[in-house]
């Protein structure tokens, strides 16, 4: 229940144990699945990152359901999924910490804002409900921010042209050092120059406001907030000094930061009246980011506006420039400003949050980072026109290079749902897709793009495709677009045919190979795509693939391609503009989304280094079974020692739950490092985008001892929540483990292993006490078969594990022997088998030719004696004839035939082919 508006119904909860996650093995796991509110019987949980799975259960929430995976490219498991995340990011949130941010109420007042606006009396409390929602909704909060974007006046990229105000104010301010022309382009107009410029500027963003207020016109400028950019001075605070404002001609210039310091030394909580400040949580699950946007550069220039509004009331259009693109926070601060001073807000941006470096140490990231890289660079030349940059861009993406790299990022999704993996999908998609854009358009020639793809690393690349075009039909559209975008401009089919069945080196065979190898599933990509090629005229006929492969693989080929693809629809692919090709694979291929996958990197190394128990755990956990069992064990059967393999038995039955007590009371504060650690190391990479490979390993290196040392306090106490936590929950774990499990589960087996040696022993004592004689000798016996009783326990206990361990070595040596033998002969039989081919094959093969040699020598001789006698000629033929023989000139003709026979004269076809005559 919030502070105001309607009551939210709490998600339901359902505590599960999830068994035989992987086939054979025996694996549980607790988890807590969400029920899906509107449709109470369905239960969604995340057994992994990226990895949903649904099911219908009963309320009571008994018995054994099976869950099925959640496919997110189905539009009913994407809302599952959508429903889920938002279940878990309002169970993460305290609703009445939340009421109190400055963020929320200021977000409240600018939706009650737009209801009166729409035409409502007065606002309703669903406001609060809808704030709510944008803080715990990504899609919601995406619909709130994409709406305050729309709403500016203008959002444009700087052009020095049009924006010549926007230019002088850079000079101005930051000075003729810093903004300048070369060969007739200003550095802030170009992606490089922006970057240098920001480098300069100690990675901070800079940006500025034009207002004019009933005090005249003014620009205020700012700095993003932050340690780094303290101290920094521009070049207008040469005339400034050390105040806050200067007038130059009609203009007032101030600067923001000191102006917001000022203000803040005054009344430290002056500036939360402003009501434009936010900061909105990143959503998103694929990012561990968390930065206070309230001290970027747009938000302290909006507070200040709207501060100094009250006084000096603002009397036209405000315009903002920006180095760096507005965040989402930012864009939803300037929409507050908006509505505060009911004056249109328009924004110029030099440089959006893309990709510019590519400094990551994972190879899959790296590729895909030098990918968006390009990017980013096609869409800032594309909207300045400057076509020229754009050649010498798309001149780097159709070589061998990136080839290479980018099928670095193709291996990482074969059968895995991580962050790099799906997005080495969709960054390999965009990369065929833009290719295909760029040859239409000849900005890149179809030339380049073939011997590209038929050097080894673009061999290699082909072959990779076809493992995993069937899997990701997204893939295979894009590869198809490429074919069809090469065949228009008019590659020659056989360029293409060489394409598809160059084989690369190493193990890896051809697309074609490749294609027909890889799993396939119903209704999957494959046939579609073969079918689109085979209309495509892409599928090479019988006779034209000795051209390419050998005679052994153009014969498995064809059958493979009969016998294996069915009758399917063509694959459908849309054309697209190359506008709409790079702002889809920017939005993909985010600084954020790549940093994410990078970050995963960090987690998993982090996962390693602070183990949830330590090998010291562990064997203190053992020492305590035996100290347990020899305890238990002396109750009973004193000086004796106990089988080893009792021990065994409880550490196997005992080590899971012991085990799952220590993760519990540990997960959290795990979690918690985990959490802060990537999120330190993400903030360094968004503060840093060139940042070079050494820089981000020593960040990473860093951010690894810091955790080690966080965890180390954790284990030793040292950390007082997390500490008290987990001496809790492992003195518990123990305890429990000591009292409750180890020592009945103890007792059980000593008692057991007792009894029968006991019953054993006893009968045997029995037997002998009963034959002594005299009742003088009746305690005598008795106490003898007291002591024999216990030495048969001890014999019987040590008989009983030796015969089960020589049982058991004698029938797996058994087995060994058994499967030896069965392997010798069947080698010996394969062998056997193989000789006598072989024999076979060499001794027709002589026979055959010894067979020919023979007729080739008869016919000789007696061709010789016809022409040694011409006279006898005609008289030999009459007799031939009358014999039935052949007569001379066909003697001729069969000895030419035997010398030099006529290829293909004997080749005949009994079976049936699949592939197309060419």
């Amino acid at each position: 229940m919030g502070e105001e508006g309607a009551s939210r119904p709490v998600p339901s909860l359902v505590p599960l144990v999830l068994s035989d996650i992987v086939q054979g093995v025996p694996f549980e796991k607790e988890i807590f699945g969400a029920r899906i509110p509107g449709t109470a019987s369905t239960v969604v949980v995340q057994v992994e990152p990226n990895r949903f799975h649904a099911s219908r259960m009963r309320h009571d929430h008994c018995g054994q359901v099976t869950f099925e995976w959640l496919d997110p490219r189905v539009p009913e498991d994407g809302r599952l999924i959508t429903q889920f995340r938002e279940i878990k990011h309002q169970i993460k949130t305290d609703t009445t910490e939340l009421h109190r941010t400055e963020s929320f109420c200021n977000l409240v007042h600018q939706l009650e804002a737009e209801q009166i606006r729409s035409g409502k009396t007065k606002p309703s409390p669903a406001a609060s409900d809808a704030a709510y929602r944008i803080f715990t909704s990504e899609h919601a909060q995406r619909k709130f921010v994409e709406g305050s974007k729309a709403s500016m006046s203008r959002r444009d990229i700087f052009n020095a042209e049009r924006d010549e105000f926007d230019l002088a104010v850079y000079r101005t301010v930051l000075g003729s050092d810093l903004v300048f022309e070369t060969d007739g382009e200003w550095n802030i107009g170009n992606p490089a120059g922006v970057a240098d410029l920001k480098a300069s500027l100690r990675e901070s963003n800079f940006a500025f406001a034009a207002v004019d207020t009933t005090a005249g016109r003014k620009v205020y400028f700012s700095l993003s907030g932050g340690a780094r950019a303290d101290g920094l001075k521009l070049a207008i605070h040469d005339s400034m000094g050390d105040g806050d404002e200067i007038g130059i001609d009609h203009l007032t210039f101030v600067d923001a930061k000191r102006r917001l310091a000022k203000y803040t030394r005054e009344a430290q909580h002056a500036l939360n009246r402003s009501g434009v400040q936010m900061n909105l949580p990143v959503l998103d699950p694929e990012c561990n980011t968390n930065i206070d946007r309230r001290y970027d550069a747009e938000q302290i220039l909006a507070a200040v506006i709207a501060y100094e509004a009250r006084e000096h009331p603002v009397t036209g259009s405000i315009h903002f420039n920006t180095l760096l693109d507005t965040c989402d926070s930012c864009a939803g601060a300037l929409g507050m400003l908006q509505t505060q001073t009911k004056q249109p807000v328009g924004v110029v941006y030099h440089r959006d949050y893309g990709v510019t470096t590519a400094n990551s140490r994972n190879p899959a990231v790296r590729a895909l980072q030098e990918f968006s890289a390009a990017i980013n660079e096609l869409h800032g030349h594309l909207i300045t026109g400057n076509f020229a940059q754009m050649y010498k861009i798309g001149r780097r993406l159709p070589t061998p290079e990136m080839l290479g790299a980018l099928t670095d990022s193709l291996l990482e999704a074969n059968g895995s749902y991580t962050n790099t993996a799906q997005l080495g999908i969709f960054g390999n998609s965009y990369y065929l897709r833009l290719l295909g854009v760029l040859t239409r358009t000849e900005v890149v020639r179809s030339e380049n793009v073939a011997d590209a793809l038929l050097s080894p690393e673009g061999r290699a690349y082909v072959s990779m495709l076809g493992r995993c075009v069937a899997a990701h039909p997204m893939l295979a559209r894009a590869w198809a677009s490429l074919l069809h975008e090469l065949k228009e401009a008019g590659m020659p089919r056989d360029t293409l045919l060489e394409v598809l069945l160059s084989k690369p080196s190493g193990s890896a065979r051809c697309f074609y190979v490749e294609l027909l190898r890889a799993p396939h599933f119903p209704r999957d990509g494959r046939d579609s795509l073969v079918a689109w090629l085979e209309e495509a005229e892409l599928v090479p006929g019988i006779r034209e693939l000795p051209h390419y492969v050998s005679l052994r693989r153009t014969l498995t080929l064809a059958t493979r391609l009969f016998v294996q693809i069915q009758s399917a629809q063509c694959l459908e692919f849309n054309h697209v503009t190359l506008k709409e090709v790079l702002s889809q694979a920017r939005e993909v291929l985010s600084l954020s989304a790549l940093d994410a996958a990078d970050n995963q990197r960090l987690a998993n190394r982090l996962r390693e280094a602070m183990p949830t128990i330590t090998i010291e755990e562990q064997r203190a956990f053992r020492a305590m079974i035996h100290d347990t069992l020899k305890e238990e064990w002396h109750k009973v059967i004193p000086d004796t020692e106990p089988p080893s393999h009792i021990a065994t038995t409880l550490i196997e039955d005992l080590g899971p739950s012991y085990g799952r007590a220590l993760v519990g009371g540990r997960k959290a504060a795990v979690d918690e490092i985990i959490a802060r650690r990537t999120a330190a190391y993400a903030e360094f990479q968004q503060r840093n985008p060139s940042a070079s490979q050494k820089a981000l390993q020593d960040v990473f290196d860093a951010q690894i001892r810091e955790a080690r040392k966080e965890y180390r306090a954790v284990l030793s106490g040292a950390s007082d929540t997390a500490s008290e936590n987990f001496t809790t929950s492992a003195s518990q774990a123990v305890q429990s483990v000591k009292t409750t499990l180890a020592k009945q589960k103890v007792r059980q087996h000593v008692e057991d292993a007792a009894q029968a040696a006991r019953s054993e022993a006893a009968a045997s004592a029995k037997s002998q006490a009963e034959q002594a004689s005299g009742n003088a000798a009746k305690i005598a016996a008795q106490r003898e078969a007291k002591y024999m009783a216990l030495d048969a326990a001890r014999v019987a206990s040590l008989q009983a594990y030796n015969e089960a361990s020589k049982a058991s070595k004698q029938q797996v040596a058994a087995q060994v022997r058994i499967d030896a033998a069965a392997y010798a002969r069947h080698s010996a039989a394969k062998q056997t088998k193989q000789s006598a081919q072989e024999f076979a094959r060499k001794y027709f093969k002589k026979e055959a030719a010894a067979e020919r040699d023979r007729d080739i020598k008869s016919l000789h001789a007696r061709l010789e004696a016809l022409r040694a006698d011409p006279r006898d000629v005609a008289l030999q033929e009459r007799l031939d004839a009358l014999r039935g023989l052949p007569t001379s000139s066909e003697l001729k003709d069969r000895f030419a035939n035997l010398r030099a026979p006529q290829p293909g004269s004997s080749a005949t076809s009994s079976g049936r082919t699949r592939l197309l005559a060419p």
